[in-house]
C-alpha cells in the first residue's frame, strides 16, 4: 500500500510530515490521547478496539479521542496552543 504525501483534512491540504510532527508534539504533552490517534487513524481501530488494546474503558478512549482531535485541529490550523495550557502530560492513571 502506498501512502499519499498529502491528505485532506476538512478541505485543508496537509502533508503527512506536518501531521507526524503535530502528533509528536501531542505525544510529548499528552501521550495517551496521541496513542488513541495512532490506533484509530493509522491502525483503523474502533473506540472499542482501542479500549481493549489500551486496557481502558470505551468512555476513556472517546474522551482522549475528542481531546486529541481538538488539540490537533487547533495545532494544525496554525494557531498553536501554548504549553502553559498543559502543565504536565495527562496521567495514565485516570479512572475510566
Amino acid at each position: 500500500m502506498e501512502l499519499p504525501e498529502q491528505i485532506a483534512l476538512r478541505g485543508q491540504s496537509l502533508s503527512l510530515l506536518e501531521l507526524s510532527e503535530a502528533l509528536e508534539r501531542l505525544g510529548q504533552i499528552a501521550p495517551e490521547p496521541a496513542k488513541v490517534v495512532m490506533l484509530r487513524f493509522f491502525g483503523g481501530l474502533t473506540h472499542d478496539e482501542c479500549a481493549v488494546v489500551l486496557g481502558v474503558s470505551d468512555a476513556t478512549v472517546r474522551r482522549r479521542w475528542a481531546f486529541a482531535k481538538a488539540w490537533l485541529r487547533k495545532e494544525l490550523s496554525g494557531d498553536s496552543l501554548t504549553e502553559q495550557i498543559f502543565d504536565e502530560p495527562m496521567s495514565t492513571s485516570v479512572a475510566g
